[in-house]
């Protein structure tokens, strides 16, 4: 838990305060600077690929200044074959190894077909039941075989699609003690039942419930005022991090790379309350020091 999903947020987020770092309003951004934003986006595309997506929020934020779709599409480029040139030397090492072309993984086939039969509950399974192929076949026919079979359950069920969605939601957004669980239960035993780790899990999920409600309150603040380039940017990033896991299997875990973005528009939550409680105050309810250092 804390390898993968802190070194993926690390690097997602580092790779969107690269881009958004740009002053759009002055313009496109340099080549240098796509470059590096291509760099870090092409690390964090190593951990886990759901940050490809990235490439569309600089996509819509040159659009965004009014540059026209030929610019948007060559500064997508820019930073996409940076992405490409780092993936090269892991998808040349499984084709030696694997004698396959595997960009990513060889989890994605079953990572796909878990969720997805008619007895899915939205939940982790192991991949053994009628949704997924033999799984004592070798490992890259059977990513190939589940990914076919997770694509044809979509389209000959896409109700049962949609319950699912809804049902991984519930899984996703439950509480925010997975991480406590994680390393506790690794040692077993009757830790899990104490007062401590009651009251430790309890918290994390309350808090959690808080900021979620914030941050959501915050979602039309991120489309408001100035600056729409840099917002683009960040609904894109914020957007890909949510729909992906919805559309895999219910877990806790899946919501942790979103959680910074959750802390912004929750912040900005907050921040729109104050500013106009403020913004109501008249001049009679300002502290008499204050006062005093108006007149004067």
């Amino acid at each position: 838990s804390f390898q993968v999903e802190t070194m993926f947020v690390f690097l997602s987020v580092a790779a969107v305060a690269v881009i958004v770092g740009h002053d759009w309003s002055h313009g496109m951004p340099s080549r240098n600077r796509l470059l590096a934003f291509g760099g870090v986006l092409g690390l964090s595309v190593l951990v886990r690929p759901f940050s490809i997506w990235f490439l569309v929020g600089v996509f819509l934020a040159v659009l965004a200044i009014g540059a026209g779709w030929r610019r948007a599409l060559g500064a997508t480029i820019v930073p996409a074959l940076v992405v490409v040139a780092i993936s090269v030397p892991w998808t040349i090492r499984n084709e030696i190894q694997m004698h396959a072309f595997i960009p990513t993984s060889t989890n994605t086939g079953d990572t796909l077909c878990l969720d997805r039969n008619m007895t899915a509950q939205g939940g982790f399974r192991f991949a053994d039941h009628d949704g997924c192929v033999d799984p004592n076949l070798p490992e890259v026919p059977r990513n190939d075989g589940n990914t076919r079979k997770a694509i044809s359950f979509v389209i000959h069920h896409p109700a049962r699609e949609a319950l699912q969605i809804v049902r991984r939601g519930h899984l996703e957004f439950n509480g925010d003690h997975d991480g406590l669980y994680a390393t506790v239960s690794l040692h077993g035993g009757p830790t899990l039942l104490s007062p401590a780790y009651n009251f430790f899990s309890s918290a994390a999920d309350w808090y959690f419930y808080g900021a979620l409600v914030l941050s959501i309150a915050g979602v039309p603040l991120l489309f408001r005022g100035r600056n729409r380039s840099e917002r683009r940017i960040v609904a894109v990033a914020a957007g890909s991090l949510l729909v992906i896991p919805l559309l895999l299997w219910g877990n806790q875990r899946f919501h942790v790379p979103l959680l910074p973005f959750m802390a912004i528009t929750a912040a900005a939550a907050v921040h729109w309350v104050v500013r106009s409680a403020h913004a109501r105050r008249g001049p009679d309810d300002l502290p008499v020091v204050g006062v005093r250092q108006q007149r004067q």
